[in-house]
């Protein structure tokens, strides 16, 4: 696996199952996280859970990856938040 310390990592349905393991794995290499997920309270936890466990921030967006406006608005908004 690349190197991920300091880089943005996207990880789609992050707010649970597969997405949200493979978040905290990538958390603790070092990596700063932006998290998609249709379900807030699940995309809250585990952005809290995150924080936690690195002291960093990680960033939790609203998305519903099956529509493609939503998708692009939402990309747009990290792209003027988080960065690249």
């Amino acid at each position: 696996m690349t190197d991920i310390a300091g880089r943005n990592v996207l990880v789609t349905g992050g707010g649970s199952g597969l997405g949200r393991r493979m978040a905290h794995r990538m958390a603790k290499q070092g990596a700063t996280l932006i998290l998609w997920d249709i379900n807030e309270p699940n995309l809250q936890k585990v952005t809290t859970e995150l924080k936690d466990l690195t002291g960093r921030p990680a960033h939790g967006y609203r998305c519903d990856v099956s529509n493609r406006r939503d998708v692009y608005a939402t990309a747009d908004r990290v792209r003027a938040e988080v960065g690249p």
